[in-house]
């Protein structure tokens, strides 16, 4: 019966984001961009989203990050998408897919004109959607985010202390992040503004496993709009298996953990 109810729950969720809200702000045409995205998704199996990799490169280092740089790099020189190259892509691709992630293996805030970009899809009707750090997001980058059709963001936020952040977050300040992270979602709720649509994500590890109660009143005081606990999964494609049983040993968490948002078996992700 719970699945029934989180189903539900989900499905109100989605619809309420992409069609409601947004019938409500007056953007109709993004709707109907969605609908007939959608109809060709299902009655021509075609995609419905696509990720544009607007750079490879990350001013983070974390250990376990499932593309790693060191990787990337030694395929792939770094690299930052020019405008005019996202902007042609949006063109060739916005009668295709109605949501577009502009980011992959980069923080997409070190992109100069990631805020250009968003507004060149969200002019197309495209649902856009970043993941970052926080750590770049001034005020001045907030104000111009939340003004530029953005459709969600997820802020990355793997501890609610000094040391279970920067002991997985490699590289992060963590008074920096959280302070970016409480300021946006000041200016959201001042500036009025119904997107982006606001996700915490926390990602469970060995530093954090004792902080759930933490993450969700925090998720709650900020007025995020979800809150997405992930169990910590190792990638075979980017760390070998000598490499995972040694992080393994450092980040996987210590214990099972059942709570109504994660069911956690260490046993089924780690290494014994």
């Amino acid at each position: 019966m719970s699945k029934i109810i989180k189903k539900i729950k989900y499905t109100w969720q989605v619809f309420r984001w992409f069609v409601l809200d947004n019938l409500l702000h007056s953007e109709v045409k993004k709707v109907g961009h969605l609908f007939l995205i959608m109809l060709k998704h299902y009655l021509g199996a075609r995609p419905h989203s696509a990720i544009i990799e607007t750079g490879n490169t990350c001013n983070f280092q974390c250990a376990t990050c499932p593309t790693p740089h060191k990787l990337i790099h030694a395929r792939r020189a770094p690299m930052i998408m020019g405008l005019a190259e996202f902007q042609k892509i949006i063109d060739h691709i916005k009668n295709y897919v109605h949501i577009v992630y502009v980011y992959n293996s980069n923080e997409p805030l070190l992109n100069p004109a990631i805020v250009e970009m968003i507004k060149y899809a969200s002019q197309a009707n495209l649902h856009t959607m970043i993941s970052t750090n926080a750590s770049l997001l001034t005020e001045e980058k907030s104000r111009a985010i939340l003004n530029s059709g953005l459709g969600e963001i997820r802020f990355a936020l793997d501890g609610l202390t000094k040391q279970s952040f920067e002991a997985f977050r490699v590289g992060g300040n963590f008074e920096q992040v959280i302070g970016n992270i409480r300021q946006f979602c000041r200016l959201k709720q001042e500036l009025k503004k119904h997107r982006p649509i606001v996700t915490l994500q926390f990602i469970l590890n060995r530093y954090n496993q004792d902080q759930i109660p933490d993450i969700k009143k925090f998720a709650k005081e900020i007025k995020a709009d979800k809150l997405y606990i992930k169990p910590f999964i190792l990638s075979p494609y980017a760390y070998n298996e000598e490499e995972r049983k040694v992080l393994s040993r450092k980040f996987f968490p210590t214990k099972d953990i059942n709570d109504e948002e994660i069911v956690y078996k260490k046993s089924v992700y780690g290494f014994s």
